[in-house]
């Protein structure tokens, strides 16, 4: 379990024994802590506060830091009391339970609040779409990706945070960006993490046989890509193997980004679980209010103000050969069991 003691003099932690088997920290060293910047996760089970002179953000800033089901132990005085109107009182301390996944937006260290990191499918565009019209989310829906696209993390990342920020309208509650390629360019995630450790990432899932099926149509679309689906998919098979990844190789890995267990695995390394959500193309396209509950209770706003959820599958216009789906999803057998275990759910995929 992790704990974490905030401290303004060595005298505290001699009075509370208890506290030598715990992560500690000097009172003013916290703000490095939850900018990802320190030795220690961000992210702690139950966290002590025994100074008593924080402001608001500072202490929002420490409860953003509690797991779910996580406990905030601070000093008894009134100005904390008021700052939480829900508490109980256990000795010294005011108690404050975190209940799910909600946090506090911090003005002075606002970034970014939701990533769609992933991955590139037939109703990416749409799913912006529907978020942007939520009137407490702002995400770019420019038809340029170009412009409503980032790439901060993958190939912008020179222009420094100033350029990131300015893409997005900090007058809404929350503020998110879409770049698809970033669950499969994992060299992105300690860049992202420096941005903000407490970032909420959703992930759409695409049966991968399908995905690499589509990746193929946009190139020939957009690229004037010349290769057939076969032999992009060979290129990419014997060929591409021993590429590095970046954002510009990986413009003809149609395969290897298909492979989604190796990929979240290292994600997971990364963020705590409750702040990646991971939804399936396949469920969305079924029932989206459904699935965009899921999203609107992920993103701690009101699931009742989408408006006119639209979601069409662009794939289903095209049609996949069934002797290269059976290729493929034979390829990607093992992983998609191991994703199956991993998330504990069903793909039908396979």
């Amino acid at each position: 379990m992790s704990k974490l003691v905030l401290y303004s003099d060595e005298s505290q932690l001699t009075r509370y024994k208890s506290y030598k088997s715990m992560n500690k920290i000097f009172y003013y060293w916290f703000i490095n802590l939850y900018l990802g910047k320190s030795a220690y996760s961000p992210h702690f089970d139950k966290i002590f506060v025994l100074y008593d002179d924080y402001e608001l953000e500072s202490i929002q800033m420490i409860f953003n830091m509690l797991n779910i089901n996580g406990k905030l132990y601070i000093i008894k005085n009134d100005k904390y009391i008021d700052y939480f109107p829900n508490y109980k009182i256990k000795k010294d301390f005011l108690t404050i339970i975190k209940k799910n996944n909600i946090q506090y937006t911090i003005p002075t260290y606002r970034t970014v609040e939701f990533i769609i990191g992933g991955v590139q499918s037939s109703i990416a565009e749409l799913l912006t779409y529907n978020l942007s019209n939520h009137p407490d989310i702002y995400i770019n829906t420019d038809s340029d990706p170009t412009i409503s696209q980032t790439h901060f993390y993958d190939i912008n990342w020179q222009n420094g945070i100033d350029y990131y920020k300015s893409y997005f309208d900090y007058s809404k509650k929350i503020v998110g960006e879409k770049t698809p390629s970033l669950l499969y360019l994992k060299h992105t995630f300690p860049l992202i993490y420096s941005v903000n450790p407490h970032v909420k990432i959703i992930i759409v899932l695409f049966n991968p046989a399908n995905r690499a099926f589509y990746n193929w149509i946009m190139l020939k679309e957009k690229w004037n890509y010349t290769k057939s689906f076969e032999e992009a998919i060979e290129d990419d098979i014997y060929n591409r193997v021993s590429n590095n990844i970046n954002f510009y190789t990986a413009t003809l890995h149609l395969v290897k980004k298909g492979f989604y267990y190796d990929q979240l695995i290292e994600l997971f390394k990364w963020f705590p679980r409750y702040n990646i959500l991971i939804l399936l193309e396949e469920d969305i396209l079924k029932n989206k209010d459904q699935e965009f509950k899921k999203i609107a209770n992920f993103l701690n706003v009101d699931d009742d103000k989408f408006s006119d959820i639209i979601i069409d599958d662009k794939i289903k216009h095209y049609k996949i050969e069934e002797v290269f789906y059976n290729k493929l999803i034979n390829i990607y057998r093992d992983d998609i069991l191991k994703l199956e275990n991993l998330l504990n759910i069903k793909t039908n995929w396979i």
